[in-house]
């Protein structure tokens, strides 16, 4: 009987043992599992930001292909500071108004958060344009009056044309727009010619490595 007594012990011994270790490898493996659940999420959100971001850049390179068509002055051609301005600490009130610092572009890159520019697509109208980056997104803005130059930045009022890439998805201090004097060839292609050199400059909230776009604008008189 005392035996039997003790084989049992042993038996409810080892069975509790095996259960703590069942337990233990249950827990582990739920970690793990709750582990690879928030790294794929998290990964499919960043996969999401890198894609809207590269797509809004696309976009506001395609925009500013016609930045300064048609624009006609004195000398025959858009003047940057004139019809294209850079604006450090920009924002964009409820009543859509822009307020900022207008910076001075020369052969040294100034830098900003918005940009405003005219063009004139259909020979017919001056209008201007600009991207701000705000709130941690990027908006595309057209203005509906008052712009009779981009130097009327401030004065015009704008409206929204797009939002380009959501609000939050940028990191609002490390996405700008750098813009000088220089030399190139639109695309790489041909001879170099006097042009505004802009560099679009992108950083997501949660991306490890910025993306950018560099662009040779040849319509400005520099």
């Amino acid at each position: 009987m005392l035996a039997l007594k003790r084989q049992h012990g042993v038996t409810m011994i080892s069975l509790l043992t095996g259960m703590a270790i069942s337990m233990i490898g249950i827990v582990s493996m739920l970690s793990l599992y709750k582990n690879l659940i928030y790294q794929t999420v998290a990964s499919a959100q960043r996969s999401g930001h890198d894609g809207e971001i590269a797509a809004g850049l696309l976009t506001a390179q395609i925009e500013l292909q016609g930045a300064g068509y048609g624009v006609a002055t004195a000398s025959g051609a858009a003047k940057s500071n004139t019809d294209f301005i850079v604006v450090s600490g920009a924002t964009l009130d409820a009543q859509l108004k822009l307020h900022g610092t207008a910076l001075t572009i020369g052969s040294s890159a100034v830098s900003g958060n918005a940009i405003v520019w005219g063009d004139n697509p259909t020979l017919s109208a001056y209008r201007c344009n600009a991207l701000i980056v705000s709130d941690g997104g990027l908006t595309l803005l057209r203005a509906t009056s008052g712009c009779a130059a981009a130097t009327d930045w401030a004065s015009a009022q704008w409206q929204r044309r797009a939002d380009l890439v959501s609000s939050g998805a940028l990191d609002q201090a490390d996405t700008t727009f750098s813009v000088s004097h220089g030399s190139c060839a639109p695309f790489g292609k041909g001879l170099p010619l006097p042009a505004l050199i802009l560099t679009m400059r992108a950083h997501g909230v949660d991306a490890g490595y910025p993306t950018g776009a560099a662009l040779c604008i040849t319509n400005y008189l520099t």
